[in-house]
């Protein structure tokens, strides 16, 4: 059977509890100092001017698109809502700045969406195999709804 590091709970300094409470924490860290202090305004600006290319600003819509539906998955505890909105927000500034920025992260990043949708079917098979017993489709079918319809953006909108 394969487990999870989380799972190594018997040693206080397992590889699990390092990847959950040190590495995640410094990673935290790090992308939310270069957003709020380092970068803070290269990221503002971009925002006011626009993406160089505009591919990232449709990437970056998706990504905000992704951000705002991912609200109703956050856990109650006002701590954690702030540290995951904070991290999701910051990652995505970060990311789009560096994918409008260079080039080689801009068409590497692209072929990997790319060979998503060409192996989606075979994503799909890999993702169910283990978890058989849950309806995936039916409860994601829920949870579209609840959420309401995707809005396709037409050219017009992407300035907004």
């Amino acid at each position: 059977m394969i487990r999870l590091l989380a799972w190594e709970r018997e040693k206080i300094f397992s590889r699990g509890w390092f990847l959950h409470f040190v590495f995640k924490q410094g990673v935290r860290l790090a992308l939310n100092f270069a957003a709020e202090h380092a970068l803070r305004s290269v990221l503002d600006a971009k925002e006011k001017n626009g993406y160089a290319n505009p591919e990232v600003t449709v990437y970056r819509e998706m990504l905000d698109e992704m951000y705002r539906r991912n609200e109703v998955c956050w856990i109650d505890s006002p701590n954690q809502k702030n540290q995951d909105r904070r991290l999701w927000k910051n990652s995505i500034r970060l990311v789009c700045l560096m994918l409008d920025e260079d080039s080689y992260y801009l068409l590497r990043t692209f072929y990997l969406i790319e060979m998503l949708h060409y192996n989606y079917d075979r994503l799909q098979i890999e993702m169910h195999k283990k978890r058989a017993y849950w309806n995936w489709e039916e409860m994601r079918a829920e949870i579209l709804a609840s959420l309401g319809p995707f809005e396709k953006l037409s050219p017009d909108d992407s300035s907004s």
